[in-house]
């Protein structure tokens, strides 16, 4: 490759760009820059490459091109950056001032904003007039008076199930002849399919990494900037080996269930353009919105096979203002609490509310030693339960039996059997809370029944 410098043509569009008209689209964007380079002799004659962002808003500068771009800049390989106008590369005045006075001159990059008749070139040495400085500053201005007609816009286009997400993502793209639909790409598609079929045969997310990094499937990264066609080497070689968190992030995504989730960010301030995450459980979800590549039973599967942690906490509620702490930071990991809340003790109710959260459970192992002084057939243990029915229900309820370490005080049937014969709990409660449940949670599907071993006969 020639040790020329580039000529970068940078293009960008947004989902605020909708009301402006065909003149901001990424075709007529890149018609401009062309044509304009192609009329300066010192230009036309170096190498040319062109970066876009489609989908991306100018408040931030967390945008996959412009970010390659800038990497190209601080490698000493950009000779000047040619934009339609200043709001294409950026809508935050402040940083927009900030790379014309400071970064770009520091790099020796020469910067153009045609519509704003702006060439860095006639600033050398002196700071920008006031005209720039203030057409930066309306620029500003217009981002946040934007984000709220964006954000009506947006919700009307959710409204009639149109795709307002940004760019497509892996596994789907933008339908070109219509720009508000998902379309699957069957080749990244399939290997979708597979990591939710190795993962419900019990596949580690390890182990599916090792067996793709030596078949040489292609990352998500790999795959789509092979069918964008990036320019870029160093952008189509990153992400060479298949991570751990890759297939995290496929099999949590439901995306591939035909779902459109937004809302996972929010801006406070549109200004600063900078984004803080949203609790999972506050995301917006919209079903049915686009052809799945998984169905739903896979997608579910795979959920209840995902990682669970049993815990048993200390006694009463010494612990469970951790425990939400815990469960509010990480509120999809499924959480199985021991012991039934220390039944025994005070502030057991506590624990068992604790249930009330999707995926927190209550098992019931050592129920029948906390409650040993009383023994068979533990009138007192079927009374906890169906108080702790009473306060999360019976479908969070599992029953353990704290086998073999009860093996000197009862057999293994005498702990399940005293659910089975109480009168106290409905036919269906006994079914949930001595199986059903469980099998929810740990996702159990046919299991052998172990052969009876010493003191595990009545």
């Amino acid at each position: 490759m020639s040790d020329q410098k580039l000529i970068i043509g940078y293009y960008r569009l947004s989902m605020e760009d909708d009301s402006e008209g065909e003149s901001n689209s990424i075709i007529n964007q890149r018609k401009l820059v062309k044509d304009y380079i192609s009329n300066i002799p010192e230009l036309a004659s170096m190498p040319f490459q062109e970066f876009y962002d489609d989908g991306y808003s100018g408040s931030s500068m967390e945008r996959p091109a412009i970010k390659q771009v800038l990497e190209l800049a601080r490698e000493n390989k950009v000779q000047c950056i040619v934009v339609k106008d200043f709001s294409r590369f950026a809508r935050n005045y402040i940083e927009m001032g900030t790379y014309l006075e400071q970064i770009f001159p520091f790099l020796g990059v020469r910067f153009i904003s045609i519509s704003d008749r702006y060439d860095s070139k006639d600033y050398k040495g002196k700071s920008s007039d006031i005209e720039v400085q203030f057409k930066g500053l309306i620029a500003d201005f217009y981002v946040k008076d934007q984000s709220v007609k964006v954000k009506a816009a947006v919700n009307t286009r959710r409204g009639k199930s149109e795709y307002c997400c940004g760019s497509a993502p892996y596994g789907y793209r933008i339908n070109p002849e219509n720009k508000k639909e998902l379309v699957i790409v069957e080749d990244e598609a399939e290997v979708i399919r597979r990591v939710f079929e190795l993962t419900n045969q019990r596949y580690s997310k390890m182990e599916i990494c090792r067996l793709f990094n030596e078949e040489g499937v292609l990352t998500p990264l790999q795959s789509m900037s092979r069918r964008q066609k990036s320019d870029s080497k160093k952008a189509a070689s990153r992400g060479l080996q298949w991570t751990s968190d890759m297939i995290r992030k496929i099999v949590d995504d439901k995306t591939y269930i035909g779902c459109m989730v937004y809302g996972k960010t929010k801006i406070p301030d549109p200004g600063t353009g900078k984004e803080v995450p949203v609790p999972r459980n506050q995301w917006k979800v919209m079903e049915n919105h686009h052809e799945p590549i998984v169905s739903k039973e896979i997608f579910e599967k795979a959920e209840r096979l995902k990682k669970f942690i049993s815990i048993d906490m200390a006694d009463g509620d010494a612990q469970t203002d951790a425990m939400e702490q815990l469960i509010e930071t990480y509120p999809d990991l499924r959480i199985a609490i021991g012991h039934f809340g220390m039944v025994t003790t005070d502030g057991w109710e506590k624990q068992i509310a604790l249930a009330k959260h999707e995926h927190v459970y209550i098992e019931s192992g050592g129920i029948t030693w906390l409650f040993h002084k009383e023994f068979y057939p533990y009138p007192s243990a079927v009374r906890a339960i169906r108080t702790a029915i009473d306060i999360c229900g019976i479908d969070k309820l599992m029953w353990g039996s704290d086998y073999p370490r009860t093996m000197t005080a009862i057999t293994y049937d005498m702990s399940k059997d005293f659910i089975e014969k109480t009168t106290e709990l409905s036919e269906e409660e006994k079914i949930k809370f001595l199986g059903e449940n469980a099998r929810a949670f740990y996702g159990f599907e046919e299991l052998e029944v172990p052969e009876k071993i010493r003191n595990m006969v009545e």
